[in-house]
This record gives structure tokens, sequence and C-alpha cells, in this order.
């Protein structure tokens, strides 16, 4: 079973080698303004924090359910990739109380908001990392399971970043990729600024993952389990 000593080992090696920002006792809110590091975000960081914080998106993505349909073990490492201000995060979190959630995200204001949100539900199992647009920061062999939810289609280059977050995981572990279903919806983003699921999909099996499930349950989001190449 995987005990928190050694999330923390691997937590302080992290830090160590730059990637990682440990959780906070307080954190600050970001500027008025902030412009978001994420280039395929909105530019006003502080207005993106609050919508993505919106009680209103649980109606239509709940997180119980997600969490429930991820069939996490509650030791399991997971990385969850393009996390904001953490509600799927901590969500996750419950579900793998021996286990570890890295909570990734390439807009340091962001993780601000995690931070306090880790304080305000004493989710002292969500590290908070750091990234940058072509590197998760996860190292080789450290995680069960990747989750990217309304993000995927926020990537550069997705074929190569796919392959290196295979690297990341272990043998038998998964990516979850969640995202908005194409065409014109009553929330999410505008249709141009999504990703054809055909794309997605070929892009994943170009990358070497095998599509083990699929999940259809949701209104507005495609929900597909990949296993990770064999190396």
């Amino acid at each position: 079973m995987f005990q928190i000593s050694a999330a923390v080992v691997f937590v302080v090696s992290m830090a160590l080698a730059g990637g990682c920002a440990s959780p906070a006792a307080t954190a600050a809110a970001p500027s008025p303004g902030r412009v978001n590091r994420d280039p395929h975000g909105p530019p006003d960081v502080n207005q993106y924090i609050a919508a993505l914080s919106d009680p209103k998106r649980d109606q239509y993505l709940p997180l119980a359910r997600v969490v429930e349909l991820l069939k996490l073990h509650k030791d399991a490492r997971v990385a969850d990739l393009g996390c904001g201000p953490g509600l799927a995060s901590c969500a996750i979190a419950k579900a793998v109380p021996d286990g570890v959630v890295f909570a990734i995200d390439v807009e340091p204001a962001q993780l601000d908001a995690l931070n306090i949100r880790i304080r305000n539900e004493n989710a002292r199992n969500v590290v908070p990392v750091l990234c940058v647009t072509d590197d998760p920061r996860l190292p080789p062999s450290s995680v069960d399971c990747i989750v990217i939810i309304d993000t995927f289609h926020h990537f550069d280059d997705r074929v190569n970043y796919l392959k290196n977050l295979a690297r990341a995981l272990r043998p038998g572990g998964r990516i979850v990729n969640i995202d908005y279903k194409e065409g014109k919806l009553a929330v999410g983003p505008p249709p141009e600024h999504k990703l054809a699921k055909d794309t997605w999909l070929r892009e994943f099996a170009d990358a070497g993952f095998i599509k083990e499930r699929e999940e259809t349950e949701f209104t507005y989001h495609d929900f597909v389990v990949f296993r990770a190449p064999v190396r």
C-alpha cells in the first residue's frame, strides 16, 4: 500500500528539480487583470479562475460521478492535468486517501487558488505542480492514472505530449480524457475552440494508447479511458 511518507519523498525530489510548488499555509490572490500564462485560455486569469470555480459546472459534469467512474484504488497516484483551481483534484483526493493527487497547471495563479482550496478542504494528499506548456513535470513511472478534464484541446504538439505522458505512467496505467462534445452546446467553449472527437481519438492512437472503455452518460462531455502503450 502506498504510504504518505513515500509521497513526501517523491514531492521533495520534484521540488529539488524545480518542478513542484508545495501547498502553502496561505495563498495570495492574483493581481487584478493578470494575463493568463495558458495561451489557449481566456486572457484574464482572474475571470478564468472564477468561471472554473462556478458551482454550476457540477450540474453538467458531476464530479462525484466522474470520480466514481475513474475506478481508482485508494492508494493510487493520480495526476490531474490542467487542474485549474482544483475542484476535481480535491474530489479525486477523497477517493485516494492512501494515495496522492498531483494537481498540475501551467498558470501560477491557478495554483494559488488551488492552495486556498487545499487548506479549506484539508486535502493534504493534493500536491500542486507548476508545469510548462510542453512538459507536465512528471517523472517516469510516477502515476497510475492521468485525468484530463476540459484541457486536452489546450495542448500543442499533442501526439508528442501524449508520448511524454505515457512515460509518466506506471505499467498498466491509464489516461482518462474528459472533454466537451463537438458542436454548439448550452455550456462550454465555442465550437471553434474544441477538437473533433475523431481527431483526439486518432492522436491517442498515434501515441500508442489503446482505447479501453467509454462512458456515454454525460450530456455535454465525452469520457474515454485509454490504456498506456506497453513498454
